[in-house]
């Protein structure tokens, strides 16, 4: 029987305005230090030369490492004064990711009355101040993506094709997640394959022809050197981690180990969507005993772009904190864990102090291993877990008001 817990509207109000009172400090900090070289200057760049009809891959794997449409979507704030494109720059990265946090914790039952959001932004927010203060779009395409699995759940294909689309324009990363999602969810290709055209074709209604065509070969000879700088042991992935504990993979065996986590995340994927909740639903009056597959399927994917993507970044890994605060809230409230709790709550923060760790432990190795450490362990409990209790789920979703069922007869 699970506790009755009541959303205290105190609390969700509480949450937001700690949402909107982040903001405005990064707003303020940023504004004021006018010396900061924020990451978001890259897209100004961009922006810049796309006006011009230059070439917005001067730098090769570096500078603007993004596809063209960031550049054609940051014109407008690059055409502002210098304190009102960052202040506006933030307000559209951290609202997207602060919405994206509120609907991901919808999926996960807050609207059955769970005390969510509240607790999920205190372990969301602390991470969320460098990508803020750097004007980092990884915020944004998180966000973008939380929100379209709340359309998918509700089967809004149409809306969850164009956000998911735009988070792709947003960042590349976010191919990661589009793919799988295309895979799982069949009626999800068209909408999905119609709103990556439009985005595809976007900058050709801004721009000539064969400019256009000249920066997308750019955007694809950019990827390849963005990758290769990515050999460096200086990034916080997986093979960072192990060449800091002594073994050290070669490019073959890296691109190797990519395709074969690839796969084996999509098929981990797939079994959840598919036994865990592909057609039945969950009343809305219920509470859910166990997390949404596709909240799951959102981490998966996470953690498989954070581990093996080349050009990982520690800032990156705020990609993680919404849904390690998720499952933390749903361990200590509804399922009850208060061991399994702790350890997410203890991963969440390993996120946050991840600089202040390394230089105490590890003060001359760099920042390569708590974020991908906790990522990796973070990920093997996951596997383990949801794929242990999907078959339970899938009985007490398909009978919520009977678990004593008796099992159907085969005919």
């Amino acid at each position: 029987m699970l506790p009755k817990i009541v959303l205290a509207p105190r609390a969700f109000r509480a949450a937001w305005i700690a949402w909107g009172l982040f903001l405005l400090a990064a707003c303020v900090v940023v504004i004021r230090e006018t010396d900061r070289r924020p990451a978001n200057d890259a897209y100004a760049r961009g922006a810049v030369r796309w006006a011009a009809a230059e070439n917005l891959y001067v730098e090769g794997g570096g500078g603007f490492i993004y596809l063209p449409q960031s550049a054609l979507a940051y014109l407008p704030f690059a055409l502002l004064p210098r304190w009102a494109e960052h202040a506006l720059w933030r307000v559209l990265t951290i609202g997207l990711f602060a919405v994206g946090v509120w609907r991901l914790c919808r999926l996960a039952g807050e609207n059955a009355g769970i005390l969510f959001f509240p607790v999920v932004s205190l372990l969301v927010i602390p991470k969320t101040w460098t990508c803020a203060l750097n004007g980092q779009a990884a915020p944004a395409m998180a966000g973008l993506s939380m929100i379209a699995l709340g359309d998918l759940e509700e089967r809004k294909w149409w809306p969850a094709a164009a956000l998911l689309a735009l988070a792709l324009a947003v960042k590349p990363l976010a191919l990661v997640l589009v793919l799988l999602l295309a895979v799982l969810y069949r009626p999800l290709w068209f909408p999905l394959a119609m709103a990556l055209v439009a985005v595809a074709l976007a900058p050709f209604l801004a721009a000539s022809p064969a400019y256009v065509l000249d920066q997308y070969r750019g955007a694809i000879s950019m990827f390849y050197a963005a990758a290769e700088r990515g050999l460096a042991p200086a990034w916080p992935q997986l093979f960072s981690l192990a060449s800091l504990a002594g073994i050290h993979a070669s490019e073959e065996w890296q691109t190797a180990l990519r395709v074969a986590a690839a796969i084996g995340t999509l098929a981990a994927c797939w079994w959840l969507v598919r036994c865990g909740k592909s057609e039945i639903r969950i009343p809305k009056s219920e509470i859910p005993k166990q997390l949404h597959p596709l909240i799951l399927v959102y981490a998966l994917a996470t953690c498989y772009l954070l581990l093996f993507n080349p050009r990982t970044e520690n800032n990156s890994y705020v990609l993680l904190s919404p849904v390690i605060g998720v499952m933390a809230a749903h361990s200590f409230l509804v399922a009850r864990q208060g061991i399994k709790a702790a350890l997410l709550t203890a991963a969440a923060m390993a996120l946050i102090a991840g600089h202040e760790v390394c230089k105490i432990i590890t003060p001359g190795a760099g920042f390569v291993w708590v974020g991908p450490l906790t990522t990796l362990l973070f990920a093997c409990g996951l596997l383990r877990e949801s794929l242990r209790d999907v078959p339970r789920a899938f009985r007490s979703v398909a009978h919520p008001h009977d678990s004593k069922l008796p099992a159907p007869q085969r005919i």
